[in-house]
């Protein structure tokens, strides 16, 4: 999906789990809106992954997630802030929590 520059999950509005390395690799997306995803209460390992042509991400839509696996969002160099308070009902994040996300300027 390298080429891709924008995804509708609409579709995926029933979705209460998100598999492994969803999306992972898909530079071309500069932007993605998550709201489909307000039913999702686990993520797992290498969501969003190397998608480093993001350069925001508003995470309300992930407010009901309770785990949060390896490699979350990492490698998206191109985001500079991430608000992670829709995150606070998580109670641990694994390895490589938003590793390689070297734009980052506010948390």
């Amino acid at each position: 999906c390298d080429g891709l520059a924008s995804l509708d999950l609409c579709p995926l509005s029933q979705v209460s789990r998100i598999c492994e390395n969803f999306l992972e690799g898909c530079t071309g997306l500069t932007e993605l809106d998550l709201s489909p995803f307000s039913n999702v209460v686990v993520v797992y390992r290498g969501f969003l992954v190397d998608c480093s042509g993001l350069t925001a991400l508003d995470l309300t839509p992930l407010s009901q997630i309770k785990e949060v696996h390896e490699f979350f969002l990492a490698g998206c160099a191109g985001l500079t802030e991430l608000d992670l308070g829709p995150l606070s009902h998580v109670s641990e994040f694994d390895r490589n929590f938003l590793s390689r996300c070297s734009g980052l300027k506010s948390v």
